[in-house]
């Protein structure tokens, strides 16, 4: 089981880039870059696929970062690229019982990750990540940020980090698999949580360059948090067709009801699966519901306020990506 968990505080990460990416380059470069949202959340799975030309490690500066790792005695591995994070690249670095992960974008530039995992699982990880400093940190992992600090720096961190604890070594023929699933891993704890909170969406705000007003900043969160919860929406709605020998989802519209998420952007979600009617205020809705953050409590008082022929009927529950139940909505 100890391979499952080895590189959790690395591929975290690579979840929050996916996250702070979509931000960062929507709100910031979308326009000139006209991407595409599907490939900037982030992924409830991802792939590594080896990199035999990786055209990348040829750039100076990322050849001047490998040499300063290498220099500390850690063997280069092998070249990754995300598929389902377009743009990111890694490469491997070795150096029993340790890892070192060297991360590029095309645009946000490089970075790099020390990490090792301890005998009882606790995971430590130095990262010089230009975000996500601000977004929660699972209880079973440390994390140290220092931007703009030497490699020596960052190592000197890391070795005062895991002085005197007994690590688990991760093996260089171990990086790949225990890079998906532990991302795996990662992304359900996340998910679990309800997704990213508007102050953790704050703290990534904050450190990228420009200044918006607050509500185009709070419209940033929603827009986020509604594709979050699509991606929920369409894994559950797979794995319904898949579970039920079903060629296509029934007639009516599905909604899901997760335990947590930001209650603002959920009732903006059951409005686009018309459970809630566009004569309905929004903003009013949300002030009525204000503190309550118990999803399932709010899905329950609005469905029941409903005639009982337009009423949502639960189809079935599921625990992936997270504990979330499934409803039908009728066509009206």
């Amino acid at each position: 089981m100890i391979i499952l968990q080895i590189l959790g505080g690395i591929v975290l990460f690579t979840a929050i880039l996916a996250l702070t990416v979509y931000f960062y380059f929507k709100y910031k470069f979308g326009k000139l870059l006209d991407l595409n949202p599907s490939h900037n959340y982030s992924p409830l799975r991802v792939h590594l696929n080896e990199d035999l030309c990786p055209e990348w490690l040829e750039d100076k500066k990322i050849k001047k970062r490998i040499s300063e790792i290498e220099n500390l005695g850690f063997r280069v591995g092998k070249s990754f690229n995300i598929p389902e994070m377009d743009g990111v690249q890694l490469l491997s670095l070795i150096k029993e019982p340790s890892v070192a992960v060297l991360y590029n974008h095309k645009i946000v530039g490089n970075w790099v990750d020390f990490f090792a995992i301890g005998e009882d699982g606790h995971e430590y990880t130095v990262t010089n990540a230009p975000l996500g400093d601000g977004l929660i940190k699972r209880p079973d992992a440390s994390k140290i940020f220092l931007k703009n600090v030497s490699i020596a720096e960052m190592t000197r961190k890391f070795w005062e980090q895991t002085d005197g604890r007994i690590l688990t070594a991760i093996k260089k023929d171990d990086f790949r698999s225990a890079f998906e699933i532990a991302y795996a891993k990662d992304i359900q704890w996340k998910n679990r949580k309800g997704g990213i909170s508007f102050q953790e969406f704050l703290s990534i705000e904050k450190d990228t360059p420009g200044n918006y007003s607050d509500k185009k900043i709070k419209q940033a969160f929603i827009d986020s948090k509604l594709q979050e919860i699509e991606q929920w929406h369409e894994a559950v709605i797979e794995q319904y067709i898949e579970q039920n020998n079903l060629d296509y989802f029934e007639e009516g519209n599905p909604v899901i009801v997760p335990d947590r998420f930001d209650t603002e952007s959920y009732l903006q979600y059951l409005r686009e699966q018309e459970l809630i009617g566009d004569h309905i205020n929004l903003d009013k809705l949300t002030e009525y519901f204000s503190g309550n953050s118990d999803i399932k409590s709010i899905f329950t008082t609005l469905n029941e306020k409903l005639s009982p022929e337009l009423r949502a009927k639960k189809l079935a529950s599921f625990n992936h990506p997270l504990p979330i139940d499934l409803y039908l909505v009728p066509e009206s």
